[in-house]
């Protein structure tokens, strides 16, 4: 595959280092015409709770998801920009998936089991027979303006969720229960 980011390293979002020695902006999407990297993030530690969001100026759309970090740790950040060979990508996949869980990496139980934990959290999450585990997170849709950059931070309120954006000093309320 052609990564842009240096396997294994350890970084701070949302630069990453790259396999050329410069740095990867992980806020854009690569410009490269073939590129596929994978990333995890702990999100536990900077708060109750924790978020990811997703903006495209050019449709004027910010989407995001809101969740307690002791519910869901990890967060995962894929991308596919037409370098998978194999089907059912055949090259011509544009993708990028961010995905919050139990575990930080796509291995199945039994790869996160031998795993074990990674700084010092569980990387699976296990519910024994007859047991029940309840998480509530929410998911969100905003419109934003073109000069929109991002996201600087997401809050959990009594009954809202506070975004505040990048590039506009602009900051949306979004009612909730």
């Amino acid at each position: 595959p052609s990564q842009r980011m240096k396997v294994g390293a350890e970084f701070t979002w949302p630069m990453a280092p790259g396999k050329d020695g410069g740095e990867v902006d992980l806020r854009v999407f690569p410009a490269v015409e073939r590129s596929e990297d994978f990333t995890a993030y702990l999100v536990t530690g900077k708060g109750e709770w924790a978020w990811m969001t997703a903006v495209n100026p050019r449709r004027r759309l910010l989407c995001g998801y809101l969740w307690r970090a002791k519910d869901f740790p990890w967060l995962g950040d894929w991308e596919m920009n037409y370098d998978r060979e194999a089907k059912p990508w055949s090259c011509r996949t544009l993708t990028r998936g961010l995905e919050f869980g139990l575990s930080p990496f796509a291995h199945g139980r039994d790869g996160m089991r031998s795993l074990g934990r990674l700084k010092d959290v569980p990387t699976l999450g296990v519910i024994g027979p007859h047991a029940r585990r309840t998480a509530r997170f929410y998911m969100f849709l905003a419109e934003v303006s073109e000069n929109c950059a991002g996201v600087e931070k997401v809050e959990r309120k009594k009954e809202s969720i506070s975004v505040r954006l990048r590039g506009t000093g602009e900051t949306i309320v979004l009612s909730c229960k």
